[in-house]
């Protein structure tokens, strides 16, 4: 009987470091997954933000079909960003994607968004995805950021 025991607990010690073992890699893969996804996220956010900050200068080109070309070309930069942003990006841009049937649209309403304004979206996006906050209270502060600017106004 004495065997029987030894051989019993023996089993279920290495059935429990077996276990053990499984679940540590299992922790180990999510924590690798969720760092890989931070990583994406951020690099989308950082490269968001730079097409923010690189509009074209209004000033510097005079004649307004140029600047319209211009314009139209910042946007069109914009469009391989826009496609990661809608699967790495947090609840406020994914509110723009929800609200913006059409590319191009979302496009326009993330070039209305000051971009002071903008970091502060970043900000809350990424605040969110550690809180895991709803998408309600997310939808209002960008439905207050994306407000039409005023002629003459600069971004």
């Amino acid at each position: 009987m004495t065997g029987w025991s030894t051989l019993l607990s023996s089993l279920i010690g290495g059935l429990l470091a077996l276990a053990g073992v499984l679940l540590a890699q299992i922790w180990a893969m999510r924590r690798d997954r969720e760092a890989r996804l931070w990583t994406r996220q951020a690099d989308a956010y950082v490269a968001l933000m730079r097409w923010r900050l690189s509009p074209p200068d209004d000033v510097a080109i005079a004649n307004p079909h140029d600047l319209a070309e211009a314009e139209q070309e910042w946007k069109e930069n914009a469009y391989p960003l826009l496609a990661e942003l809608s699967l790495f990006g947090g609840p406020d841009l994914q509110a723009i994607f929800k609200q913006s049937p059409y590319l191009f649209q979302a496009v326009d309403q993330l070039a209305k968004i000051r971009p002071g304004e903008l970091a502060d979206v970043v900000h809350a996006d990424i605040t969110a995805g550690t809180r895991r906050s709803g998408i309600k209270e997310d939808q209002r502060l960008l439905s207050a950021l994306a407000r039409p600017r005023r002629r003459g106004e600069r971004h």
